[in-house]
């Protein structure tokens, strides 16, 4: 999984660990695209604040 969302494999295992404590087997099946996605975002953003020149 962490080759496919381009994670390292510890957060992948920490956020699968985390999302099945928090909200059972649901949870840890959505953890991984979740953190996926919040991290495509904040990647993006801090790309975009340094193109802007700040």
């Amino acid at each position: 999984m962490s080759r496919a969302v381009r994670l390292h494999p510890l957060v992948v295992a920490i956020s699968v660990v985390a999302g099945a404590i928090a909200a059972g087997v649901v949870g840890a099946v959505v953890a991984v695209p979740l953190v996926s996605v919040v991290w495509s975002v904040h990647s993006a953003l801090r790309e975009a604040r340094r193109t802007a020149g700040g």
